[in-house]
């Protein structure tokens, strides 16, 4: 990296540091989104930077936006009508989202400079590379909350959010089964309805052969190649359980504060998407690429055991472990994803890039 790559890289990693050290500070929270605004919306170089502007050059030849999604084709029109290019547009739609995900953020978690920190660790890099399904997730974030709640009303925002994510990115129409499992699982998980769930998940784990004919009958056939073949290819069941634990590693942690704390509202919702977010697993039988659907589940969980970190000396066991596991948790994400070169995503490939590749830092 460049000696003005390697300052940005410190910077940052102090940012995290004193974020997680000073957990609720507006004016540093502030700074919070700002830089990863500056870090996301001027990126000039990425694993999928090149796809992505030559989508989005390409968007207007042609009427065909069924691909690529209705909002998404509207976004863009709308930009490229308005004379921006690329980055300019990447600025915008990074800005937002980040924006939307420190709102949701600060609305749920007392330590919100901590929360915020987790996913500087992970996943900050994803967020960076997967230009189009980072709004698509900031959206499914917002639309998530609305399963806390049981009026119908909810519900409507709940689908009418997921389906402007999907005219995003396709991708995120995989959470409309976390809503259906919401509506199984809506008055208790009973004896009979944790074995039926458990039985379906098993399943899916055991004849996951059947899932891209499923997945065939709404994504487009090269979209199926790449992600059931081309990256299956790589895949075997060591692979494959290393992520499953990783994820139920998570899950656990969850539910172990979860059992030993006052039930809330708020806690019992946190612990159902967990719960749901375990049908995600199947998917890592073909690649840990599909760990995307947990992100946001993910994002949650670092707000509600981020709020356990203590604050006085004075803390319960339950608390202290919660807190100090999620903060390990995010540092073990961010050193498997990007440090350990597991699944070939190495420091080069996924970090270096952040940095060494952004008009802003470059022109400091």
């Amino acid at each position: 990296m460049t000696f003005e790559a390697w300052v940005a890289y410190g910077f940052t990693a102090l940012l995290v540091g004193v974020a997680i050290a000073v957990k609720h500070s507006k004016m540093l929270y502030a700074l919070q989104i700002i830089w990863m605004i500056m870090l996301l919306g001027f990126n000039t170089y990425s694993q999928d930077y090149t796809i992505n502007e030559t989508l989005y050059n390409m968007l207007g030849d042609n009427d065909d936006f069924s691909i690529l999604g209705f909002a998404y084709y509207i976004a863009v029109t709308f930009a490229k009508d308005s004379g921006l290019d690329f980055l300019e547009y990447n600025f915008i739609t990074s800005a937002v989202s980040v924006i939307i995900i420190g709102y949701i953020v600060k609305k749920y978690a007392k330590n919100y400079n901590l929360a915020f920190s987790l996913i500087y660790l992970y996943p900050l890099a994803e967020m960076i590379i997967q230009k189009r399904f980072l709004p698509a997730m900031a959206i499914s974030l917002v639309a998530l909350q609305y399963l806390n709640q049981s009026s119908w009303k909810s519900q409507c925002k709940f689908l009418l959010l997921i389906a402007l994510a999907t005219g995003l990115h396709s991708a995120v129409i995989f959470y409309l089964l976390f809503w259906l499992l919401d509506r199984y699982t809506r008055k208790g998980f009973t004896k009979c309805k944790i074995a039926l769930l458990a039985a379906l998940w098993g399943m899916m784990c055991v004849a996951s052969t059947f899932i891209p004919s499923v997945a065939g009958l709404i994504f487009p056939a090269d979209k199926i190649e790449l992600y059931f073949v081309t990256f299956a290819e790589k895949s075997n069941i060591f692979h494959f359980l290393f992520w499953a634990l990783l994820h139920i590693s998570v899950v656990w942690l969850v539910y172990s504060v979860y059992k030993k704390m006052p039930k809330t509202e708020y806690s019992t919702w946190i612990f159902r998407l967990n719960i749901y977010s375990l049908f995600v697993i199947p998917l890592y039988d073909f690649d840990p690429v599909f760990m995307r659907y947990f992100r946001a589940v993910l994002i949650y969980d670092y707000i509600y055991l981020g709020d356990l970190f203590p604050r006085h000396l004075v803390t319960t066991k339950t608390a202290l472990k919660g807190g100090l596991c999620i903060v390990l948790i995010g540092i073990l994400y961010s050193a498997v994803w990007y440090y350990l070169g597991i699944g070939n995503q190495t420091f080069e490939r996924m970090i270096v890039p952040i940095f060494n590749d952004n008009a802003f830092i470059s022109w400091l």
